[in-house]
């Protein structure tokens, strides 16, 4: 209980952190031309479906984190949906600043989800592409784990809305359907049609393999139709 109490204490820490941040803003004259994202890391299982201690599956408990904005023309109590990755802050910010990234950045500026509150006709990506290398550790390395069958095998995964599948290296496959199951418990793999299995692999490996200017953008905004 008590390291559950010291968790609590760090958000509670936090939240004074930007109430001072704000208040210093505004004493500066500048809190109407500021803007502030505030985003998380996960965090390590604490016991979460029994698994071992990390955050290397690619189950929303470990790879879903806050994102929230404030600022000069961010539409207050506004929620969305759209899937946006750490990849879309530094154009993001670029934007803002009112410049560019050089080369080709594969993330795209998210301005148009902060403000506006009807966002269903922007095209946007529809996945995620979400990728674990396993490595092997130095057996002097003080962060190894000794429970070498806890650590998962290699794997790419895509998270879109309404579906995560992912393939490991193994050979294995998992799919899950994210609205009717949100806790990812039961992988309907077994159940897809070999027709979808083969547009959900080439899916994932254009997204794994693509790198030009524009193709990979291009990948995300491929669909899944339901069967």
């Amino acid at each position: 209980m008590k390291f559950f109490r010291n968790r609590l204490r760090c958000i509670m820490s936090i939240d004074e952190m930007l109430g001072n941040i704000r208040k210093v803003l505004k004493e500066a004259g500048v809190v109407t031309n500021t803007y502030i994202f505030f985003s998380s890391d996960n965090g390590y299982h604490l016991g979460d479906y029994s698994m071992v201690q990390g955050k290397q599956t690619p189950f929303d408990i470990d790879i879903r984190v806050p994102l929230i904005a404030c600022g000069p023309d961010v539409a207050k109590g506004n929620w969305q949906q759209a899937i946006v990755s750490n990849i879309d802050l530094a154009p993001t910010f670029a934007a803002l600043a009112g410049t560019k990234l050089t080369g080709n950045p594969d993330g795209k500026d998210v301005q148009q989800f902060l403000r506006d509150q009807n966002t269903e006709k922007i095209d946007w990506r529809n996945f995620a592409i979400i990728e674990h290398r396993r490595v092997d550790y130095d057996v002097n390395d003080p962060d190894r784990q000794e429970a070498e069958d806890g650590r998962l095998p290699s794997y790419t995964a895509l998270r879109f809305h309404n579906m995560l599948y992912v393939e490991y290296e193994t050979g294995e496959i998992s799919c899950y359907d994210v609205k009717k199951d949100p806790y990812e418990l039961k992988n309907i793999a077994s159940t897809l049609s070999g027709k979808m299995k083969k547009k959900l692999h080439a899916i994932l490996l254009a997204a794994k393999n693509c790198g030009d200017k524009n193709g990979c953008w291009g990948v995300q905004m491929m669909k899944v139709e339901k069967e």
